[in-house]
């Protein structure tokens, strides 16, 4: 009894010096504490209308007499930037079903017609690479799609099935053509090519098969470059852009840089496709992309390859 009675007696002499000191300080610090979660509630809004939101809800809590009234103000523009956040992203995830969904029927109905256009085409390319060369027609290889989902893409066959050993055997009997190689370059003479496998890659025709991807959902028509497992790997928060969408068939990079490959510049045009993606963007792409399809620019590079393996050839010494 006697210790109960002493620890209450403590706990209101506690209470009594303490609850003052308290209240004051709550009252000196509600203001700023207002102030804080008004700037924090802000910096969770778009860019775009941060900074008006900003000045216009300090003004609003301004208008509290006491700096517990502005506190509690403050705490009600915490609830309405939640449900003004939660009423948007409802709506935008809506738009972005909606237009994932348009867009997915547009896919299908161009694949379908291409199809229909070029399988004579591609029968007679499957052919082509059968009766020239060793092998299969066509050959796949894995590449990362939308959240990061593995799926297989198909290409006609433009080595020959012994490549590594051909090549091997090249850059043994001609030395400086290993410091090319090393760098990156393209060779004036490669052996690793079919017959009609160098048409085939310079024209772009080896991916036209391609459009079987986006029959089965896993590519669209138009849309950022597949990128490989390793690439995500080395890319790691960078390769959100691709992940975040189909790969495409055509894209901005291939409208562009159809000549050179820069990995800069194919990421830069990717992540901007990315950021802008809609109808108009995605029009315009295919529009452009047609064009550069056509381009025969690449009947200057095979003539200057078939010159380059005559000169190759000359140079080798001839077997006794």
């Amino acid at each position: 009894m006697v210790t109960a009675g002493i620890s209450t007696l403590l706990t209101a002499l506690i209470g009594t010096f303490l609850v003052p000191i308290l209240r004051e300080e709550f009252q000196a610090r509600a203001g700023d504490w207002a102030g804080e979660i008004v700037l924090w509630v802000a910096t969770r809004m778009p860019e775009a209308c941060r900074d008006r939101y900003f000045e216009e809800w300090l003004a609003y809590i301004d208008s509290g007499r006491t700096p517990v009234g502005r506190l509690v103000l403050s705490l009600g523009v915490v609830a309405a930037a939640a449900r003004w956040r939660a009423t948007s992203v409802t709506k935008m995830e809506m738009r972005s079903a909606s237009f994932e969904m348009l867009l997915r029927g547009a896919d299908l109905l161009i694949a379908i017609c291409m199809i229909i256009a070029i399988a004579p085409v591609l029968i007679g390319l499957c052919l082509a690479v059968r009766l020239t060369s060793r092998g299969p027609a066509l050959y796949r290889f894995q590449r990362v799609g939308k959240g990061g989902r593995l799926f297989y893409i198909a290409h006609f066959r433009t080595m020959r099935l012994d490549a590594a050993v051909r090549l091997r055997r090249y850059l043994a009997d001609h030395p400086e053509e290993m410091t090319r190689f090393e760098r990156g370059e393209r060779l004036d003479f490669d052996p690793r090519y079919t017959p009609i496998g160098n048409f085939l890659q310079v024209s772009c025709f080896d991916m036209l098969p391609r459009i079987f991807n986006v029959l089965n959902g896993s590519m669209s028509i138009v849309g950022p470059m597949p990128i490989t497992e390793f690439e995500a790997f080395q890319m790691q928060d960078r390769a959100s852009p691709y992940l975040s969408v189909k790969p495409g068939i055509t894209g901005l990079y291939q409208v562009f840089t159809r000549r050179s490959y820069s990995p800069r510049r194919r990421h830069a045009l990717d992540r901007f496709f990315v950021r802008r993606r809609g109808w108009k963007l995605i029009g315009l792409t295919l529009m452009m992309s047609m064009p550069a399809a056509l381009r025969l620019d690449w009947e200057e590079r095979l003539a200057r390859n078939r010159a380059r393996k005559r000169q190759q050839r000359a140079r080798r010494p001839k077997a006794r």
